[in-house]
C-alpha cells in the first residue's frame, strides 16, 4: 500500500505543479550498496556456508547489470531528473536498481 500511495501522491503533485515547471518524480533505488551491506553479506555468507566474496557475487546476480548498484549510480539518475533535460519524465516512478525483477510494466 505504501508504494501505491507514494505513486499516487507523485502523480497528483506532478499534475498540480507541472504547469509551474516543477518536476515530481519518484526514484526507487532497489537493492543498493549501503554502509549496512558488508554486515548483511557477511550474515548471508555465514548462513549459506560460503565466502563473503561468493555472497557478493550472488547478490550481484539479482539484476540485469550483474553488479550491486551504489549511491553514485542513484545520484546520476537524480542529477538527470534535476536537470531541464528531464522535462518528459513527470509524475513517474523511475526504477534505478540495475534491472531488478523480470516483470515488464507499461
Amino acid at each position: 500500500m505504501r508504494n501505491v500511495a507514494v505513486a499516487a501522491l507523485t502523480k497528483n503533485l506532478a499534475d498540480e505543479l507541472g504547469p509551474y515547471g516543477i518536476n515530481v518524480t519518484v526514484v526507487h533505488p532497489g537493492f543498493t550498496w549501503t554502509e549496512r551491506m558488508p554486515a548483511l553479506l557477511e550474515q548471508r555468507a555465514t548462513q549459506q556456508g560460503i565466502s563473503v566474496e561468493e555472497a557478493t557475487k550472488q547478490a550481484a546476480q539479482g539484476n540485469s547489470v550483474r553488479r550491486i548498484i551504489d549511491a553514485s549510480d542513484i545520484a546520476h539518475v537524480v542529477a538527470f531528473l534535476a536537470s531541464p533535460k528531464s522535462v518528459a519524465v513527470q509524475g513517474d516512478t523511475i526504477a534505478a536498481g540495475g534491472g531488478v525483477g523480470r516483470a515488464i510494466h507499461y
